[in-house]
C-alpha cells in the first residue's frame, strides 16, 4: 500500500507565515496577531501564529502546546538609597489549546493556562490554583454572508499598538476578556465593535463593564489612521 496520505485527508498542521511584500490591506485571522496591527498594515507583515485554521477543511480540528520559561531580575532604584529594590525569579508558562472547526464559517476554540513562578508556593502540599481557562469561544466567520465575524466568549483582544487594549503577553498571565465583538473589515479598513464584563458580583449595579469601537483606516501606503471611542463603567 502507498504509505503517502490520500488526497481526501487533511492532518491539522502548525505554521508559522511571514510575508514581505503585501501592498494591499490585511485581513487578521485573530485577535492576538492584531497586537501589531497599525505596523502590519503599514509594512505588510503578517504573522500567523499557531493557528491551522486559516485554509483547513471543514469538520477539522487543530492543538497545540507553548512552554515559556523566563528569567527575570530587576534593580530599581530611585532617588533615595532606601528606594533601591532587587527581585530575581523564574516564571514558568505553559498553555494548552485546542480548536475546531465544526461547520462552515464556525470556529470553536479552547485554551487553558498555568502561570506560576518557582518557589512561589508555600509548601510541596498548598495549591495555588495557578491554573485558569484563558480562551474559550465561538466565532462565526462572514456573518450573514457579509464581511463581518461574532465571537462570543472569553478572548484575547489587542488593538493598534497595545497602549490601551492589548493582550498583554509579555506578562506571565497574559489579559482576557470575557463579552463579545462583532469585527467588520474591508480592503483598507477594519472595526470592532465590543462590549466586555471586567468584574462580575452578585449585584449588578456593582459590576464593571468595558465596551468601545476601534478601528483602523489605511488611506495610503505606509499610513494608518486609528479611530476610537473606549468606555469603562466601574459602577463605583
Amino acid at each position: 500500500d502507498d504509505p503517502r496520505p490520500r488526497s481526501d485527508e487533511h492532518p491539522a498542521q502548525i505554521r508559522f507565515v511571514e510575508i514581505q511584500e503585501q501592498p494591499d490591506a490585511v485581513e487578521f485571522t485573530d485577535d492576538e496577531e492584531r497586537r501589531f496591527r497599525a505596523h502590519d498594515l503599514a509594512g505588510g507583515r503578517v504573522l500567523v501564529d499557531d493557528l491551522a485554521c486559516e485554509g483547513r477543511p471543514e469538520h477539522e480540528h487543530a492543538r497545540g502546546t507553548r512552554v515559556r520559561l523566563r528569567a527575570e531580575g530587576t534593580d530599581l532604584k530611585g532617588y533615595k538609597a532606601t528606594d533601591r529594590l532587587m527581585q530575581d525569579f523564574f516564571l514558568l508558562r505553559t498553555r494548552l489549546w485546542g480548536e475546531a472547526e465544526p461547520g462552515r464559517g464556525l470556529k470553536v476554540r479552547l485554551e487553558v493556562q498555568d502561570s506560576r513562578t518557582f518557589g512561589g508556593e508555600a509548601s510541596v502540599t498548598s495549591n495555588e490554583k495557578n491554573l485558569d481557562l484563558r480562551q474559550g469561544f465561538v466565532e462565526v466567520k462572514d456573518l450573514f454572508e457579509k464581511p463581518v465575524d461574532l465571537k462570543a466568549g472569553r478572548f484575547a483582544m489587542a488593538f493598534g499598538d497595545e497602549r490601551l487594549v492589548g493582550a498583554l503577553d509579555w506578562s506571565n498571565t497574559g489579559r482576557h476578556f470575557d463579552g463579545a465583538k462583532l469585527a467588520g473589515r474591508g480592503k483598507s479598513w477594519n472595526a470592532d465593535l465590543f462590549w466586555t464584563l471586567v468584574r462580575e458580583v452578585s449585584d449588578f449595579n456593582d459590576e464593571n463593564h468595558f465596551w468601545g469601537l476601534y478601528s483602523s483606516v489605511k488611506p495610503f501606503s505606509d499610513h494608518v489612521l486609528d479611530f476610537y471611542s473606549l468606555m469603562r463603567d466601574f459602577n463605583d
